[in-house]
Order: structure tokens, then C-alpha cells, then sequence
């Protein structure tokens, strides 16, 4: 849990520097997936929330799971962001490369759901193999870490994405 809070830290403060004001908020819940909070994710949140601190960008951040396992971690900055997407996204994968993990840059998905575009690549670490996804729309940069994507790398970012707009 730590490893993968440290590897989600180091995509955040990749490139969270342009992000201003609140406009959509993290859900209660993802599709077949509560809301985890315990120790362990409230101390994820609480990394999160510093990281987004010392870039002087409030974040909000959930983590998801059926029963108590977690599997999707979400972080939401909300604002306006001065780079595209592309830009966005390729700063994302340097924190998680920074963190060494392994980016399948040959396996992004890449595509636009409502008025984000969004784009997502599996990743390898010691011991965590996730699906690692940016959307970006005018008003909100949300990121998510999926645990076990299956084939379906953009699920839990689409699914993030409806919740939190909803």
C-alpha cells in the first residue's frame, strides 16, 4: 500500500502546477466498488492532499475496491490546466517512470468521453501491475491507478469520470 501510494505521489506531482478552482468532486462510489477508508487509504489521501500543497492545488483523492481490497485510486484536480492533454499525460508517465515503474508506452489508449479526452497505458512495478489513466477537460485533470484492469484499461477512468460528474 505504501509502495503504490508513493509510485500515485510521484504521478501527481509530475505535473500538477495549473490547476485553480473546484468544480467536480470524488464519488461515494464506482461502479460495483465502495468507497474505502481505513488507516492505510486515509493515509493516501493525506500524502495526496500535501502533495497537491506544495503545488498550492487542492486535490481530492478516494480509493475504490469491492469489500475492503483496494483497487482504483483516484485523484481530482480541479481547474484549468495550461498544457494539452498529450503534455499532460507524457508528464504523468515521467513521475511514473521517476518511480520506476515499467510505462507500456506501446499499449496507451488514447480517446474522448464527454468533454474530456482521456488516455491510459499499462504500467509494471515491484509487485503492482495497474492501468495507469489522465482525462483533461477544460475544468478538471483526474488521474486513476486501476489494480486490475483486465483488458479494459480505460474502465475505471470512464467509470470514475460519470461518478464524479454526476
Amino acid at each position: 500500500m505504501v509502495a503504490v501510494a508513493a509510485v500515485v505521489a510521484l504521478f501527481v506531482s509530475g505535473f500538477v502546477r495549473n490547476l485553480l478552482r473546484p468544480d467536480h468532486h470524488v464519488p461515494a462510489s464506482l461502479p460495483g466498488m465502495q468507497r474505502i477508508q481505513n488507516a492505510q487509504t486515509d493515509e493516501f489521501e493525506r500524502r495526496m492532499r500535501a502533495e497537491g500543497s506544495r503545488n498550492d492545488i487542492a486535490l481530492e483523492t478516494a480509493v475504490y475496491g469491492p469489500a475492503t481490497v483496494p483497487q482504483v485510486y483516484l485523484v481530482l484536480a480541479n481547474g484549468s490546466a495550461t498544457e494539452d492533454t498529450d503534455t499532460l499525460f507524457q508528464e504523468f508517465l515521467g513521475g511514473a517512470e521517476s518511480s520506476g515503474a515499467v510505462v507500456d508506452r506501446a499499449a496507451q489508449v488514447t480517446g474522448s468521453h464527454a468533454d474530456a479526452e482521456w488516455r491510459c497505458v499499462p504500467v509494471h512495478a515491484p509487485s503492482v501491475t495497474a492501468a495507469v489513466c489522465m482525462w483533461r477537460e477544460d475544468a478538471s485533470v483526474g488521474m486513476t491507478l486501476d489494480l486490475d484492469p483486465g483488458e479494459d484499461l480505460s474502465g475505471a477512468l470512464l467509470a470514475a469520470y460519470d461518478a464524479s460528474h454526476a
